[in-house]
């Protein structure tokens, strides 16, 4: 998968599960620990380097799995 296009999917599916809660970015920033900017800056697919702890943090907030972040999977693989 093409790095570009890994940060894109990345940043819709962060942006999807994190809409479909009806939560801001600062709340997602709250119950992850990852800073509201670094949130914004994964959905607007501007975050240079990816760090695998900020998302398995936004991952967990979210109850998703890291395969549905990096679109491995289609549905939000909800994790217990």
């Amino acid at each position: 998968m093409e790095i570009n296009g890994t940060k894109q999917v990345i940043a819709d599916r962060i942006y999807e599960a994190r809409t479909g809660k009806r939560w801001r970015q600062v709340e997602l920033a709250r119950r992850s620990g990852v800073a509201a900017s670094n949130i914004s800056k994964y959905e607007g697919g501007r975050r240079q380097q990816v760090d695998v702890d900020n998302l398995l943090a936004i991952a967990d907030a979210l109850g998703v799995s890291l395969d549905y972040l990096f679109g491995r999977t289609k549905a939000h693989g909800e994790v217990d």
